[in-house]
């Protein structure tokens, strides 16, 4: 597993669709301070850790269209107001 938030610290989009991913866990993209999109499309995401997404400031979009969610946790957008 690569540490993103060390080897790309200017990182503004990051697009994982396409992936085969079943779950985004904790801490997630904690570090990802300057990240402004997210795609998580089409993948097998059933789960979403509480804090997958916690304290990303610059995060203006985030796609987990056509995965197989069954709900999210109330606190899992805690912490990204600019979400549009």
């Amino acid at each position: 597993v690569v540490d993103a938030s060390r080897s790309l610290p200017a990182l503004s989009r990051l697009d994982l669709s396409r992936n085969l991913l079943t779950s985004v866990g904790e801490p997630g993209f904690r570090k990802l301070l300057n990240v402004q999109r997210i795609n998580l499309s089409d993948n097998r995401i059933q789960r979403v850790g509480r804090e997958a997404f916690y304290k990303l400031p610059a995060l203006r979009s985030l796609d987990l269209r056509y995965n197989q969610l069954d709900g999210l946790d109330d606190l899992t957008f805690v912490d990204t107001s600019n979400l549009e």
